[in-house]
């Protein structure tokens, strides 16, 4: 369920309590004496605001006057999406045991209302980067390095070369899902399937500025 667009760092529950339990629930998993703490919860597309509001929050900012605009607009963390052809994760999202009795249409449809609502959120986060799966894949180490610098690391060409060898990149990610929707296009009924998809989404998904299109997916 999507939070309200409204929940930002005046958000009742933007508090030093909130803070301990956010770093004692992840705490244990981090290296605490690296330099960067990386947590990738999907849910975190939509509680981006709110997080950045409580990590950077401490006793003497709660009490300043404005602190909490002041703690916005100072926040330390860094926000990287990572998002994927609509259609592409609609169909890896089919095959999961947790969806499999979800209509195609509300995959689709999900997907679209977290990237609006991250789209609408990125406004007021401090430091945040939109990567296309399909891009980073195309090019992993230009991505990786430029994501990297942006995140403030220092690295050699042999700590680069090491992060992409480590991991078999494919280079066209949504092949096999491709594939198994676009095979469906012979049968009529998925084809007006497909047709009524580009008519009820394909208007708000270019506005995203993503570069996505349901109706050229197949070609």
């Amino acid at each position: 369920m999507l939070l309200s667009v409204a929940l930002a760092i005046e958000h009742e529950r933007v508090t030093l309590e909130s803070k301990a339990k956010l770093l004692n629930l992840y705490g244990a998993l981090w290296d605490l004496e690296k330099p960067v703490w990386i947590e990738k919860s999907p849910p975190n597309a939509v509680l981006s605001r709110f997080l950045q509001a409580i990590i950077n929050l401490s006793p003497s900012q709660l009490e300043e006057s404005d602190a909490m605009d002041e703690v916005h607009k100072k926040s330390i963390v860094k926000f990287l999406f990572i998002t994927r052809h609509p259609l592409a994760n609609a169909q890896a999202h089919a095959k999961l045991r947790e969806c499999k009795d979800m209509h195609f249409f509300h995959l689709v449809e999900n997907w679209l209302r977290v990237h609006e609502y991250m789209m609408k959120d990125l406004e007021h986060l401090h430091s945040s980067k939109v990567i296309r799966l399909e891009d980073f894949a195309k090019h992993p180490v230009e991505n990786t390095a430029a994501a990297w610098t942006w995140i403030g690391l220092d690295y050699t060409i042999a700590d680069l070369e090491y992060a992409i060898t480590r991991t078999k990149i494919i280079k066209d990610p949504n092949y096999l899902h491709r594939k198994a929707y676009c095979d469906k296009l012979e049968d009529a009924a998925h084809r007006k399937r497909h047709l009524r998809l580009v008519e009820l989404y394909n208007t708000r998904i270019a506005k995203l500025g993503l570069r996505y299109d349901l109706e050229t997916f197949c070609n």
